[in-house]
């Protein structure tokens, strides 16, 4: 069986999955960077600079993902959001 990505098959991802997916990778690449490195397929200052770009994704995504979630308040919802 052929997987969605190797077929060509396309899903509609949210920002929120967007997000939630960044922040999956940056655990994982936080476990394996040592590894990476200690085996040389990395050298310290290319993991040190994927990971940072990793984390200002996941930054930028979180913040569209905050302005697009509705906030409320004991009053009702917030007036940005109405």
């Amino acid at each position: 069986m052929q997987s969605a990505v190797k077929s060509g098959q396309t899903h509609q991802v949210s920002d929120i999955e967007a997000w939630s997916e960044v922040e999956r990778e940056l655990q994982v690449r936080h476990r394996l960077f040592d590894q990476w490195v200690e085996s040389g397929k990395m050298a310290w200052a290319d993991a040190r600079d994927r990971y940072a770009r990793l984390q200002r994704a996941a930054v930028l995504l979180k913040r569209i993902v905050d302005a697009e979630t509705p906030t409320t308040t004991p009053e009702g919802p917030s007036p940005t959001h109405q």
